[in-house]
């Protein structure tokens, strides 16, 4: 919902308007924070599978 551009109707977008700004600012504040922070240090991610080479 925060990222929704189309709302309904008139009465719902009325409905809406009032606290949905504020849990906006919140979300992009924290996502501002994500992307500031450094990421983390080669060799701390476990991969999910292996790469496998065809055999030739």
């Amino acid at each position: 919902m925060i990222l929704a551009h189309a709302i309904g109707n008139q009465a719902e977008a009325a409905y809406r308007r009032g606290d949905l700004m504020v849990k906006r600012a919140r979300v992009m504040k924290q996502w501002a924070a994500f992307l500031s922070t450094a990421p983390a240090q080669a060799g701390s991610v476990t991969p999910i599978r292996e790469n496998k080479v065809a055999a030739e």
